[in-house]
Formats: structure tokens, sequence, C-alpha cells
């Protein structure tokens, strides 16, 4: 009984340990005055990356280094982290890239939906209103909601709504399992865009993303779902014209769009996954005390061997 109630006495703690550095962040924001425009900002960029993570979520990527890559590659970025808004509203502050506030969420499906906001305060407002009170320990997880609640969730806002990796390996795929295809089919009627291209997928995946695109109609959006500075910017959409912060979102919404773009050098699929799941595991890792033993005590046995 003891064992037990230490158990959830250290999760409560986790959560509100959680809910005040969120808390927090939302209270240094509204104080937060955004840093001088430095010499290398962007006023205007044709390019951008529509899928990007941060180690607000399950990328190794600070928002200071995707800026500064963004930057150097002369494109904007959208953060989409797993059911979080703070990497984004972050780098939406800096003003230095353009970037609109938006977010990956995960349903009980299985399936994952990426909203793009108009202005920040209703990303913030939705974020604590649908996203916070459902989040579990891991942060990148499922949500316990059905994508039809958050669908109609989602309608409440000026939001741009798409499916990303509509084909990707095992339960993130479309076709996979039978139980779900009618919800999957409402919410495909109902979403305004489908990533067309996603660095992490396999050409055949994206082709057949494409199809499924242009038969429903829909917005088509591409990005290189990076989780390291590595792959940010190796793919993504190009527009008719400049771009910035503040017409980015009628951009997307008009469907502006005149290319997809892939970086020569691109990270296949294999290496991408790879890496996901190196970083993935150590996520793991780290929230296991007794992993975390091991861990450490091979890299201290590895460290005298050596000396």
């Amino acid at each position: 009984m003891k064992k037990r109630h230490q158990k959830n006495s250290s999760k409560t703690l986790l959560k509100t340990r959680q809910r005040r550095s969120i808390k927090r962040f939302f209270q240094n924001r509204t104080n937060f005055i955004p840093p001088a425009a430095t010499k290398n900002s962007i006023d205007h960029i044709h390019r951008l990356d529509a899928h990007v993570h941060t180690c607000f979520s399950d990328g190794s990527a600070t928002v200071k280094q995707v800026e500064e890559a963004c930057l150097k590659l002369k494109t904007g970025c959208l953060i989409t982290d797993h059911n979080e808004i703070r990497g984004s509203l972050a780098l939406f502050d800096r003003k230095n890239i353009p970037t609109i506030p938006s977010m990956e969420i995960g349903s009980r499906e299985q399936i994952e939906l990426l909203l793009f906001f108009r202005h920040a305060y209703q990303a913030e407002d939705f974020f604590k209103n649908y996203i916070e009170p459902f989040r579990r320990k891991c942060r990148y997880s499922f949500l316990p909601l059905s994508l039809d609640y958050l669908s109609d969730a989602a309608s409440e806002y000026d939001t741009i709504v798409s499916i990303p990796h509509p084909f990707a390996p095992f339960w993130k795929n479309i076709e996979y399992g039978k139980k779900r295809r009618d919800v999957i089919i409402r919410t495909l009627q109902r979403v305004d865009g489908i990533e067309v291209y996603n660095g992490t997928a396999t050409h055949r995946a994206n082709r057949k993303s494409m199809m499924l695109c242009q038969t429903l109609g829909a917005i088509p959006l591409a990005g290189s779902d990076s989780h390291s500075v590595k792959t940010i910017g190796s793919a993504g959409i190009d527009f008719f014209h400049p771009v910035t912060s503040n017409n980015l979102f009628d951009s997307i919404r008009n469907n502006h769009i005149c290319h997809i773009f892939e970086h020569e050098t691109r990270h296949r699929h294999v290496s991408n996954t790879y890496h996901l799941a190196v970083n993935h595991s150590k996520n793991f890792v780290l929230k296991q005390d007794f992993l975390l033993q091991i861990w450490q005590k091979n890299i201290l046995q590895k460290h005298w061997k050596l000396r």
C-alpha cells in the first residue's frame, strides 16, 4: 500500500510541476519583449517547412536552433510539437522568420492532426481547454479524445486542419484497422489539407498521399517532419508570392502554393526513422529510474576502463 501511495504521489507531483511550468511560460509570454530583429532576419520568403519538432516534444533541437537553421536556409517554419504549443509560440514571438502558431495532436484512434492557428491567443486557449487537461506523462502519446471531438473543438477556432503522413507505417496509416474506418472517413471529409510529402515517409506513401489530396480537393502541404537540426528545411512548400507571419495563414488557406520541394541532401526515411527511434528510446530510459541507474553505471564503467 505504501509503495502504491508513493507512486501516486510522485505522479501528482509530476503533473503539478508540468502545470506550474506551463503556467509560468504563459505568464512570461504576456510580458515578453521580442528581441530586436537580427541582420539575418527574413522579411519576405517563398519557402516553408510545415512540419518540425523541437525539444518541447520528441525533437532534439531548441527553438533558437530551429530559428538559426531557417535563417541559414532562408525558409519559414512551422513548429508542430506533439500535444504542445509552447515551442511554436516561442518562435512566433521572436518574429525573425515567417511562422504561425501550430501543433500536432494525437487522437484516441491513433491518428494525428496538424492544427494551424491564425492568432496566438486562440492557440493558447485551445491548448489550455482541450490539450493540457488530457495530456499524459509521455507528452507525445495519443490523447484519450476521439477524432470527432478534436475536429469539433478545432472548428470553434480560426484554424487550418490537416492530416500528416496519412500512409505512414502501422497504426498511423489511415487504412490500418476496420473499426476506426468510419471515423477516419468523416475526418477526411472535414479536414482542410493533406500532407502530401513527409520527409520521414517512403516515396510510395507520399505518392498515395498526393493522390488522396487530389481526390479530396484539399490543400497540399509538406514538411520535413524533422526531429533534429540536420533535417530542418529538407522538404516543404513554395508559394507564388513572398510570405510573412502576417499573411502566411491566408496564403495556406487560399492555397497559394505553387510547388512541393525536396532538398537534395534530405535524410532518407530509414535514417530518419532510426534517429527518431533512438530519441524516443533515450526519453523512455531517462524517465525510468532503474534503467537510468543501469545506464549511468555502464557509462561510469566505460569511463574508468578508458582511464
